[in-house]
């Protein structure tokens, strides 16, 4: 079986509910063509030595060489277009954060400190200048 026509898919995209683009996503992750594998890990092409969470569309795995968390499955151009082809994602998500605007502002500055302020009690970043890497960045906020 081969991936669905891209035209196809664009057409019958604009009638669909969330729910209805989830289900999309979750079967079209099982097609062949519309998702790639990870076999080993991309940092260090080590292998998976156990599953370190169970996603909704593809697992991640744990390295055991180098401790780097994967995802097992690459979407495919129609996964992240039925994923990303308007900012629903990111409308859902802002509400519950205090985020009304995705312009820079004080609510930015109010969501960047508590997210600092969170790394800071773990740890993971000192009160002096650091870098951060940050994978899955969202609006790009932390980034900016």
């Amino acid at each position: 079986m081969s991936a669905p026509s891209e035209p196809i898919l664009y057409r019958i995209m604009p009638a669909m509910t969330p729910l209805q683009t989830q289900r999309w996503i979750r079967c079209l992750y099982r097609v062949p063509g519309c998702a790639g594998r990870v076999l080993s890990c991309p940092i260090c092409g080590g292998e998976p030595d156990r599953i370190e969470f169970q996603a909704p569309y593809s697992d991640l795995d744990h390295c055991g060489a180098c401790d780097h968390v994967y995802s097992r499955r690459t979407p495919g151009r129609l996964i992240l277009h039925l994923m990303y082809r308007d900012l629903s994602y990111w409308v859902g998500d802002k509400a519950h954060q205090g985020i009304t605007r995705i312009e820079p502002g004080a609510q930015w500055q109010q969501y960047l400190a508590a997210r600092l302020g969170a790394l800071r009690k773990t740890g993971l970043i000192e009160d002096r200048p650091q870098k951060i890497f940050e994978i899955g960045c969202a609006e790009g906020m932390l980034l900016h």
